[in-house]
């Protein structure tokens, strides 16, 4: 993914009839060319302002929700969207407006017109709350709701790119709601918006990452964690609703040496899960992953009553964090 100085604009989604072929597309295009026009006559800013840090994705909370199949989200009761009026591309390029530039989105890419169903007024205040606490409910984090300003979105309404994305592009001058949900796989963006009382649209990439795992951390690293800080993340890496991490070899034999070299330490192993789960359900998998740490050390030699498992209800990174225990407890 790279950021793009000017290109691809996150103008919202759907003109009315523009997947109809009535004339929608002309009219973004005219209001484009004269955005151009007056973006070109603008005068430069004198003063520099100070240029902020790049948009991340990879620094957004990693989710613990099964986002299940693709396009991962669906409309709300009362809203629909025709087969002709969405379609899905194996590989596209579209651009995510992050309110202040645009983030390249090279992936699988869905693009669908909004509409309410026969006999239901629209509205884009209920489809927008609607698709939020969807998202957001997954583990996905709102970005931006913002107008993109003229100057940059003049950039994309071109003829090629309206009849690209004619399914799922809205007024130009209408806000824009991007999320941008993250798992160990993947970033999946989303672009919604609606367009007056009429209808809306959205555009849903989902753009393949390297996988990201986390180092174990070395007997003498824990030892200076445990007793610098009272506590340490272990380097493991999971999959979203994952119990067992990918590789705890190296992490439970680090443990190991540890508890030999230290005889008299006792271990709190305190499970964590992300974002996307009820507090029960975060509960249950934090304990989860907790309680198959200790038995891969007990299988490994340490005793159990030195080695005490709790779990957190907070959302937090997924993984184990390990801290000095007082006393020791009943395991797990």
């Amino acid at each position: 993914m790279t950021l793009l100085a000017a290109l691809l604009a996150a103008m919202s989604l759907t003109v009315p009839g523009c997947s109809t072929g009535d004339g929608g597309e002309a009219a973004v295009e005219a209001e484009a060319e004269g955005e151009a026009s007056e973006a070109g006559s603008e005068e430069a800013d004198p003063e520099q302002k100070e240029e902020e840090p790049a948009f991340d994705p990879d620094t957004l909370p990693m989710t613990d929700a099964r986002l299940g199949e693709f396009p991962f989200f669906h409309l709300p009761e009362g809203y629909h969207t025709k087969p002709r009026n969405e379609s899905t591309q194996a590989i596209g390029h579209f651009a995510f407006w992050n309110g202040t530039d645009y983030i390249e989105a090279n992936g699988r890419i869905y693009q669908g017109n909004i509409q309410a169903v026969d006999g239901k007024v629209f509205s884009g205040s209920e489809l927008a709350l609607a698709l939020e606490e969807q998202i957001t409910g997954k583990g996905g984090v709102l970005i931006t709701d913002s107008v993109v300003p003229s100057s940059a979105r003049a950039v994309v309404l071109t003829r090629e790119f309206t009849a690209e994305y004619n399914k799922g592009l809205c007024w130009p001058t209408e806000p824009v709601r991007t999320y941008v949900v993250r798992d160990l796989d993947r970033h999946v963006w989303v672009h919604a918006c609606t367009y007056g009382d009429i209808g809306g649209g959205w555009v849903i990439a989902e753009i393949p990452v390297d996988k990201p795992e986390r180092p174990a951390l070395s007997a003498q690293a824990l030892a200076s964690a445990l007793r610098e800080e009272g506590e340490a993340e272990l380097g493991l890496t999971y999959r979203a609703g994952a119990e067992v991490p990918l590789d705890a070899d190296a992490q439970v034999a680090a443990l190991v040496q540890f508890m030999s070299e230290t005889p008299d330490a006792v271990l709190t192993l305190r499970g964590k899960a992300g974002p996307g789960l009820s507090v029960a359900e975060r509960e249950a998998l934090a304990g989860a992953r907790a309680r198959h740490l200790y038995q891969a050390l007990t299988a490994a030699g340490v005793a159990g009553d030195r080695l005490q498992v709790t779990a957190s209800t907070e959302t937090e990174a997924a993984g184990v964090t390990v801290a000095q225990a007082s006393n020791a407890g009943t395991g797990a």
